[in-house]
C-alpha cells in the first residue's frame, strides 16, 4: 500500500508538470546526400557538410556519424576550423559553431542576413560572405574568441564605391570568394580582385575606411594561396602570382568551385569536371566520367582525391584520375518530403525529390531502431545522376532505379493498406502514349503503383484503364476550345486514402471524359475491381460548361460509409466552383444507385450549414482538406479546411437533408484560423485522440473538438525543433509519435496522442529476460511520458524507467536499483501514465 500511494502521489505530482498537449522532440532525417563542403581530421576523417546537416565519415572503416540533429539549422554551405572548433556557415543567414565533440556551443544568427557563405580566420575576427535580406552581397566580420558574436558588415556594392577611380565598381556586384594570407584578406568579385592589408588593422571595426586595392580588374571566380581564377574570353584562367603567368581551361564551364596546390600539382575543380596540370598548364589531365553529379569541393589526402559532390555524397578518386569508388552514408536522396505513411510494424514510406530533377521516394524500417533508409528513384532520361546501390562501391547508401514514367509535378500520397502492401500516385502523367513519347526503358505509365516494400519492386500498377485527365473542357486564354495533342490526357491525382474495409479510394480531377469520375475506388484492394463515382456527363465542348465540379481536392469516409467529397474554386466557376458534397452508397459497385447530397440550392438532396446565416452554403470556396472524427460525445465530426479558415461541424441527417451544425462560439460564424494563407498543398488531419491538426506553409495549428475555436497548441521553427515551416504532410501511429514531412526532411516527435487504448494493454519483450544474454527490455502498448517499474510480487519496486526519451526500447542489464543482479523469479512491469492511465503485466526473469 505503502507503493501505490507513493505512486499515486507521484502521478498527481507529474500531471501538473506534463500538460497533455506536450510534444517532446524525438529527432530529424534529412538528406546527406547533397555534398556543400569538406574538410579533413588528421588524413583519417573527413568532416561533411550538406543541405541537411553535418557528418563525419572514418577513411579507414567507412563508418558514418551524423551530427545533423546536434544543429539548429541544417541547411550548411561549407566548414570552417578554428581553434578546434567547427564554424558553420548556414543557408539560412547563420553562423553554428561546435566544440571538437561535436556538441553545439553557440548560434550566431543576426537576421539581417539572408545565407552565409565562407568563412575564414584572421587572429581573435571571423570574416564572412555572404548576402543581406535584399539580395546584396555582403562582407560580414565577428569575433571569434571568448564567445563569439557578430560586429559588423559592409555591403560589397558599398566596400567597392570607396575605391578610387574604380570604372568598374559602381552597380550591383557579387562576392565569390574570400581569403586570407599573408596578413591580407583578398576578395574575388565581378568587378575584380580586391586586397586589403590587415597587419595595420589594429582590431576595428570592420569600415569602409579599411584600405582596398584592386590587384585584377577582370572578373575573379576564386582564391588559393599563390593563384587567382579569372573570367577571361569567356573562359576561366588561372593567373600564378609568382610568375604573373595566365593559362586557359579547355571548357565553356565558368563554374569553378575549388582548387588545391599540392606537389606541384595544380588541381582545379570545375562542376562537372577535374583538372590536374603543371603550374604553366602543361601535361593537363581531366576527369570527368560521372558528368551532371555537380562536384562542389575538393579535398587531397595521401595520394587520393576527395570530391563533394551535390547528388552523390563523396566520390574518392585515385591520383591518376582512373578508378573511383562512392563513399555515401545511409541516407535520403532528397530533403523535400511531399507524402509519408507509416505501418503497425513502423515501417515508414514517403515520397520526395522536385518535380524539376528527379521524383521517387522512400522506405524506412522500423524508424525508432537503427536506421535503414531505402531509396527509390522514378526514370527521368534527362536529369537522372542519383547513385543506384548494384552499380556503385559503397557500403551504406541504398538506391534504386524503377522504370516508372516521372510526372511533371510532386505527388502528395503514399499509404499502406491493412495488410502492409504499399501504394502511391503518380501525378502529372500524359497517360495517352500515342500523343506523348515516353523513353523505351520505361515499362509503368501510370497514375497509381503498387510497391513492394522490401524489395522496392513494382507489383502493378494502373493509368487509362482507370484514369483520365485533361481533353477539351478547359477553355484557352482566349476562350477557345482547343488543348494541344501532348496536353491531352495530362492526368493529375491528388489523394490516396484506403477505408476501414481496405477501398482504395483515388481522387482525380480534371477527369474530362465522357462521364465526370472526381473518385474511383479499387474495392476491397482488389487489382481488377474497380469503381467510379460518376458525377455527370460531361459537356462535349468548353462553351457547354456549368458547374461541372471538376476539381475534386480531397474526399474522406465517416462512420456510415458516406463519402464526402470537397471541390477547390477555378477562376472559371462554370468548370469548378469550389464546395462540398456527400455520396450515400447503396450498393458501391452500383454507381447508379448513388444518392448525391449538395450544398447547393437546386439539389433535390442538401447539405445545410445550420445556425449560422453567415455560412449557409459553400458554393464558391475551395475546399482544401476534410477530416473525420468525434467529440467527447461522441458525435461525428467534420472537420474541413478552405480557403478561408478551417471549421468542424457536426453532423447529423433529417429525411433528405444532411446538417452542419458549425462548432463556434455562439454568435461568431467565422472561419478559424482565418489569418493564415493556405492554399491546396494544406491539409488537416484527426490523430488517435480526435484533435485536429492543420498542416500548412506557416507551420502546424492543433485544435480539439471540445473548443476548436481555441488554439490547442502552434509549432513552427520558433517555438520547436521543427526542420521548416512548410509542412507537406503528417503521419500519427498507435504510441503518440508524430511524422512531419516537410521541404527540409522528416519531423519526429511524440506526445500523448496514442491510439485511445489506455496502459492496460502494456506488454514487454523478451519475456522471459535472461541476464546475461538480453541487454534491452522493448516496451509495447504503453504511452509516452509513463514510468515503467519491474516490482516483486510484495509489490516492492526493484527497478523504474520512464518513457520520456521517445523510445520504447530500454537498456537494461538486469540489475535493481542497488545495483545488483535481480534474482531468478516472476516480477510484475507496471506502466504508469499521469493522464491516469495504468496497466501491469507479468515479467519472468532468469538470472544464469
Amino acid at each position: 500500500m505503502f507503493y501505490i500511494k507513493n505512486i499515486f502521489l507521484y502521478l498527481l505530482f507529474l500531471s501538473f508538470f506534463f500538460p497533455s498537449d506536450v510534444l517532446k522532440h524525438i529527432r530529424n532525417i534529412t538528406s546527406l546526400l547533397t555534398t556543400t563542403s569538406m574538410i579533413s581530421i588528421n588524413d583519417d576523417f573527413i568532416i561533411s557538410s550538406s543541405e541537411g546537416g553535418i557528418y563525419k565519415v572514418d577513411l579507414n572503416n567507412l563508418n558514418f556519424s551524423d551530427y545533423s540533429n546536434n544543429l539548429e539549422y541544417i541547411d550548411i554551405n561549407s566548414i570552417a576550423l578554428h581553434d578546434n572548433h567547427y564554424w558553420l556557415a548556414g543557408n539560412d543567414g547563420n553562423i553554428q559553431i561546435l566544440d571538437e565533440n561535436f556538441n553545439l556551443v553557440n548560434v550566431i544568427d543576426y537576421t539581417n542576413f539572408s545565407s552565409i557563405r565562407k568563412i575564414v580566420f584572421y587572429e581573435q575576427y571571423a570574416f564572412a560572405i555572404g548576402a543581406d535580406l535584399e539580395g546584396y552581397d555582403v562582407l560580414v566580420q565577428y569575433s571569434a574568441d571568448g564567445y563569439p558574436n557578430y560586429l559588423n558588415y559592409i555591403t560589397i556594392n558599398d566596400l567597392l564605391n570607396t575605391i578610387p577611380d574604380c570604372e568598374v565598381c559602381p552597380g550591383n556586384h557579387t562576392v565569390h570568394d574570400i581569403h586570407i594570407g599573408n596578413h591580407a584578406i583578398t576578395l574575388a568579385t565581378t568587378a575584380g580582385l580586391y586586397i586589403a592589408d590587415l597587419s595595420t588593422y589594429n582590431h576595428n571595426l570592420l569600415s569602409i575606411s579599411l584600405d582596398w586595392t584592386s590587384l585584377v580588374g577582370d572578373e575573379t571566380l576564386l582564391i588559393i594561396d599563390g593563384f587567382s581564377y579569372l573570367k577571361l574570353n569567356s573562359q576561366v584562367n588561372v593567373f600564378y602570382s609568382e610568375t604573373s603567368e595566365f593559362f586557359p581551361y579547355p571548357t565553356s564551364n565558368l563554374d569553378i568551385v575549388a582548387a588545391k596546390y599540392f606537389n606541384g600539382k595544380l588541381y582545379s575543380l570545375f562542376s562537372d569536371i577535374l583538372y590536374v596540370s603543371n603550374l604553366d598548364g602543361s601535361d593537363l589531365q581531366e576527369f570527368n566520367n560521372l558528368s551532371g553529379l555537380d562536384f562542389k569541393d575538393l579535398l587531397l589526402i595521401d595520394n587520393d582525391i576527395y570530391i563533394g559532390s551535390k547528388k552523390a555524397g563523396i566520390i574518392k578518386l585515385d591520383n591518376y584520375l582512373s578508378e573511383f569508388s562512392f563513399i555515401i552514408p545511409n541516407t535520403l536522396f532528397s530533403n523535400n518530403i511531399t507524402s509519408i505513411d507509416i505501418n503497425d510494424n513502423y515501417t515508414l514510406a514517403g515520397l520526395s525529390g522536385k518535380a524539376e530533377q528527379v521524383l521517387g521516394g522512400f522506405v524506412i524500417d522500423h524508424i525508432h531502431t537503427e536506421l535503414n533508409i531505402k531509396n527509390f528513384y522514378s526514370y527521368n532520361n534527362y536529369d537522372f545522376n542519383y547513385p543506384v546501390s548494384n552499380s556503385i562501391d559503397n557500403v551504406a547508401y541504398n538506391g534504386k532505379l524503377l522504370s516508372y514514367a516521372q510526372g511533371n509535378v510532386e505527388s502528395y500520397d503514399i499509404k499502406f493498406n491493412s495488410k502492409g502492401d504499399l501504394y502511391f500516385l503518380n501525378s502529372g502523367i500524359y497517360l495517352d502514349p500515342d500523343n506523348y513519347s515516353y523513353d523505351n526503358n520505361i515499362e509503368y505509365i501510370s497514375s497509381l503503383i503498387n510497391l513492394n516494400p522490401l524489395t522496392l519492386e513494382i507489383s502493378n500498377s494502373w493509368g487509362q484503364d482507370v484514369f483520365s485527365g485533361k481533353r477539351e473542357l478547359y477553355p484557352d486564354e482566349d476562350g477557345n476550345c482547343s488543348i494541344s495533342g501532348q496536353d491531352k490526357n495530362h492526368t493529375i491525382v491528388t489523394q490516396l486514402l484506403f477505408d476501414n474495409n481496405d477501398n482504395a479510394w483515388i481522387v482525380n480531377p480534371h477527369s474530362e471524359g465522357d462521364i465526370n469520375k472526381p473518385v474511383c475506388a479499387m474495392i476491397n484492394s482488389q487489382e481488377n475491381n474497380w469503381v467510379c463515382i460518376e458525377d455527370h456527363n460531361n459537356p462535349d465542348n468548353c462553351l457547354d460548361l456549368n458547374n461541372e465540379y471538376l476539381l475534386p481536392s480531397e474526399v474522406v469516409i465517416d462512420y456510415n460509409n458516406n463519402l464526402w467529397i470537397g471541390y477547390e474554386k477555378d477562376i472559371n466557376l462554370d468548370y469548378s466552383p469550389g464546395g462540398l458534397k456527400m455520396v450515400k452508397f447503396k450498393d458501391i459497385l452500383d454507381p447508379n444507385d448513388d444518392l448525391w447530397y449538395s450544398n447547393t440550392n437546386y439539389s433535390n438532396r442538401t447539405i445545410d450549414v445550420v445556425g449560422c446565416a453567415d455560412n449557409e452554403s459553400f458554393h464558391n470556396i475551395s475546399i482544401f482538406s476534410l477530416d473525420i472524427g468525434k467529440d467527447s460525445l461522441g458525435n461525428t465530426i467534420l472537420w474541413i479546411l478552405t480557403e478561408s479558415g478551417a471549421m468542424a461541424y457536426r453532423v447529423y441527417n433529417e429525411g433528405s437533408r444532411y446538417k452542419l451544425e458549425p462548432q463556434s462560439i455562439p454568435g461568431f460564424c467565422d472561419f478559424y484560423l482565418s489569418n493564415i494563407d493556405f492554399d491546396n498543398q494544406s491539409k488537416i488531419r484527426v490523430d488517435k485522440q480526435n484533435n485536429a491538426w492543420i498542416i500548412s506553409k506557416e507551420g502546424v495549428t492543433v485544435l480539439s473538438p471540445q473548443n476548436p475555436w481555441e488554439i490547442k497548441m502552434s509549432l513552427n521553427l520558433e517555438t520547436s525543433n521543427l526542420l521548416s515551416n512548410n509542412i507537406q504532410d503528417i503521419a500519427f501511429d498507435d504510441n503518440g509519435y508524430i511524422y512531419f514531412a516537410t521541404d527540409r526532411g522528416l519531423s519526429i516527435f511524440q506526445g500523448i496522442f496514442a491510439t485511445d487504448r489506455s496502459n492496460s494493454s502494456i506488454s514487454v519483450s523478451p519475456n522471459p529476460f535472461m541476464i546475461g544474454d538480453s541487454n534491452t527490455l522493448t516496451i509495447s502498448n504503453s504511452l509516452y511520458g509513463s514510468i515503467i517499474q519491474i516490482m516483486n510480487l510484495s509489490g516492492k519496486v526493484v527497478k523504474e524507467f520512464n518513457l520520456n526519451e521517445g523510445n520504447v526500447i530500454l537498456d537494461w542489464d538486469g540489475r535493481g536499483e542497488n545495483g545488483k543482479y535481480l534474482n531468478t523469479g516472476v516480477y510484475l512491469l507496471s506502466g504508469f501514465h499521469p493522464s491516469g492511465s495504468q496497466g501491469v503485466t507479468k515479467l519472468a526473469i532468469i538470472r544464469k
